[in-house]
């Protein structure tokens, strides 16, 4: 319970201090406010307003493998068809590259606008003419090329010179031409001006605008919005941005497609010239040997035997396959998308493990293409891609032991056929290995070619895989206003200013404005603080206001000057240095006292600078100095004032060293003989740091008052208060704070700062009441 009340009262002083420190300000705040609302309104009112346009496409095969066919090893031999991820698919929209092409499809390295009253305006649909670059990486920056369309000339005029449309031109900027707009073909005889920059360039300042996200987790449709002030360059950068990532995605199953058919193109060449051997080997064979009628047991070994080879050709080839498949493995940072084919290998995980390799392989090189080499994801895929290569080659061992395993049995049935054919007659025997060779080669022919046809038919058809559900259209563009989020800026901005200001005026000041910094810089307590009043005149012929005289009773208070039983006559007044108010603190303190019944004596032991005569208006002739040096007597030189229990004993007009003067044993007789007349003594010292008076009489005293002056009295000496050794032989010693002045703008009733703006407040208020 006593934690929960510790945190209220620590949030409670948190947020008093944060409303004493800046609400005696809020006229500022509302100035700043209300001009930097102004501001903000105008400034929104002059922009142009921003179009979104939005599009959306639906990503097919997400998470499927490639499309089903009634062809198992045609299935297989489209390993080009991928399989397409949501995420990646954003990124790759996203990517610099596909920008970068849009930008030169579009011709957006160059930009038109038109000279207004305030600024200028884009004119991307009325300006009548197109600047297309040769090279557009060549381009180089140019900004505000004025330039006048001729119509009839069919010409454009730059800096007094004509260059006709569709005619390379160089120019210091790149060599360009100016054709014909897509757009418009009106503005004859008008001003425009141009502006060329990198096509690069170009493309991060529109990726800045384009968005590019899910529609949700479940579903497979990507959203596409762009923001522009012309919704119909919105909607023209987002459709070709579309079209372009269609057509790469067409393109790259292409390049795999071609990779698979080159593959087998190759394997076909190698058959059909072995096929042709063999058959000129019969012909030659039967046009000098005849034909020979083969017996049934002779064709029931060559069958087998036939078999048999048939099956070991059927492994060489998965051999050949699983060598490809094992050198595309071990090649590090091989053709990205070139996948080679398994056909003949029965094996789905291996299957998978490729294309799982595959797509590693793109979604890296995606990576690589818009977030750079250093990205963590790149790292993330590239491990992966570590661990998904040794299971591949596992796989590969495994299948070739295994396949080699089957071609040894096969060879070793195929070797005892041969035995028992040795038997059968010379001829017959290589006529009919010849014709076995013959019917190997041509199922292999008919097969690959078979696989080649339907490769081919399926690279003829090849498509995107994505369809779009929604083009941009510019008709459908939503107006986004940022009026709020303006005038919210302009509130900020008139509260920081304002803060800054306060901070700058108060926090960073290097004399004190606050009690509680005073307390941070000490360890000797506060015990009152005085209210600043303009006085209009010097002398003291009252104790003033209500407040002031308050003031100085909660002072005596706190001295324990009312209560006798502290034996605390003396009360010595000091400061730091001049003009931080101990004179007024030590006379209103003498006149509170006063008026409280007690019989004071007001004794100005300043002997460098007196002012206590002055400010009561007594002729001084002699005082203080004469009675320490023993040429007058205490009662001869104390002078009565307006108060009739407050007394007066002057500095006097004598000469004569002052530290000789308050030494102990002339001063306490003078003391003695003052305690025993008066109720109280209260003295006013020279100041500390301009003398060392104050430590002399300090020592005698029961208790001392250091007067510091809110916004004259600097923070350092306050710091140094407690590291210094002198004070610590005057006893009792406390902090006055005087001359506190209102804060703020209007410094009438708000606070006086953190520690007690709440309670001069309310008595204030107090005071001000008709008695």
């Amino acid at each position: 319970m006593k934690e929960k009340r510790k945190q209220e009262n620590v949030d409670e002083n948190f947020f008093e201090s944060l409303w004493f420190r800046f609400f005696p300000y809020w006229p500022l705040f509302v100035f700043l406010g209300a001009t930097f609302l102004v501001l903000a309104y105008v400034y929104a009112a002059s922009k142009k307003p921003v179009y979104t346009v939005n599009a959306t496409i639906a990503i097919n095969n997400v998470g499927n493998a490639a499309p089903s066919y009634s062809n198992q090893p045609f299935q297989a031999l489209n390993a080009y068809a991928e399989r397409q991820v949501v995420d990646n698919e954003v990124l790759i929209l996203q990517s610099r590259s596909l920008m970068k092409e849009v930008v030169n499809n579009l011709r957006l390295y160059a930009s038109f606008y038109q000279k207004e009253r305030v600024g200028q305006r884009q004119v991307y649909l009325s300006c009548p003419v197109d600047i297309e670059a040769k090279d557009p990486e060549q381009l180089k920056l140019a900004q505000n090329i004025q330039f006048t369309y001729h119509r009839a000339k069919n010409a454009v005029s730059i800096g007094g010179k004509e260059y006709p449309l569709n005619q390379w031109i160089n120019l210091p900027y790149g060599v360009i031409r100016f054709v014909n707009s897509r757009r418009d073909t009106t503005g004859n005889g008008k001003e425009f001006y141009f502006s060329i920059n990198h096509p690069t360039i170009v493309a991060n300042y529109l990726l800045g605008g384009l968005k590019v996200n899910s529609v949700n987790k479940l579903a497979t449709l990507i959203n596409i919005s762009y923001q522009s002030e012309v919704p119909a360059q919105a909607a023209d950068i987002i459709n070709e941005l579309i079209r372009v990532y269609m057509h790469s995605s067409v393109e790259h199953g292409s390049e795999m497609a071609a990779s698979t058919l080159a593959f087998v193109d190759e394997r076909l060449g190698e058959v059909e010239r072995d096929l042709d051997s063999i058959e000129r080997q019969i012909q030659q064979f039967r046009a000098t040997q005849g034909v020979i009628d083969l017996s049934e047991q002779g064709r029931l070994f060559l069958q087998n035997a036939a078999e048999n080879d048939r099956r070991i050709t059927e492994i060489n080839t998965q051999l050949a396959v699983l060598d490809q498949v094992e050198r595309y493995v071990n090649a590090q940072g091989g053709q990205t998308g070139i996948v080679p084919t398994t056909l003949g290998i029965d094996d789905p995980v291996l299957v998978q493990l490729l294309q799982r390799l595959n797509d590693l392989e793109l979604q890296r090189a995606n990576l690589r293409t818009t977030a750079g080499e250093s990205n963590p994801m790149v790292t993330s895929v590239e491990s992966e891609i570590a661990k998904i290569r040794p299971n591949i080659r596992s796989i590969v061992n495994n299948q070739r032991s295994r396949l080699t395993a089957g071609r040894n049995n096969l060879t070793a049935t195929t070797n005892r056929f041969n035995s028992n054919i040795r038997n059968i007659p010379e001829q017959e025997r290589r006529l009919l290995d010849i014709s076995r060779q013959q019917a190997v080669k041509r199922d292999l022919y008919s097969f690959l070619l078979q696989r080649r046809e339907e490769a081919a038919l399926s690279n003829a058809s090849n498509i995107a895989e994505n369809r779009v559900v929604d083009w941009a259209d510019p008709k459908s563009a939503v107006a986004s206003s940022k009026k709020i989020i303006f005038l919210l800026g302009g509130l900020l901005a008139a509260f920081a200013l304002g803060i800054a200001y306060i901070i700058s005026k108060e926090v960073m000041s290097s004399n004190l404005l606050f009690r509680s910094s005073v307390e941070k810089l000490t360890t000797l307590p506060v015990i009152g603080e005085i209210v600043y009043r303009k006085a209009a005149s010097k002398r003291y012929t009252g104790m003033g206001t209500p407040v002031v005289t308050e003031d100085f009773r909660r002072l005596a208070t706190a001295l324990g000057l009312f209560n006798g039983a502290t034996g605390q006559k003396r009360v010595m007044v000091t400061s730091h240095l001049p003009n931080e108010g101990k004179t007024y603190v030590s006379s209103h303190l003498a006149l509170a006292l006063a008026l409280s019944g007690k019989k004071v004596m007001l004794l100005d032991l300043n002997l460098h600078a007196p002012e206590i005569a002055e400010r009561f208006e007594l002729q001084s002739q002699i005082g203080a100095k004469e009675v320490l040096q023993g040429k007058a007597k205490w009662n001869e030189a104390l002078q009565k004032t307006s108060l009739p229990l407050l007394h007066v004993l002057p500095a006097g007009q004598g000469g004569g060293d002052a530290m000789e003067l308050l030494l102990p044993e002339k001063l306490h007789p003078l003391f003695q003989a003052l305690e025993q007349a008066y109720d109280l003594v209260v003295i006013d010292s020279p100041p500390i740091e301009l003398s060392t008076d104050a430590y002399a009489i300090g020592a005698s005293c029961d208790a001392t008052v250091v007067v510091v002056r809110h916004g004259v009295t600097p923070t350092n000496i306050i710091r140094k208060m407690d590291e210094n050794p002198r004070l610590a032989h005057i006893s009792n010693l406390n902090i006055v704070f005087n001359g506190i002045k209102g804060r703020g703008m209007l410094k009438r009733y708000y606070g006086f700062g953190f520690g007690y703006g709440k309670e001069k407040f309310y008595l204030q208020k107090a005071y001000a009441k008709p008695q």
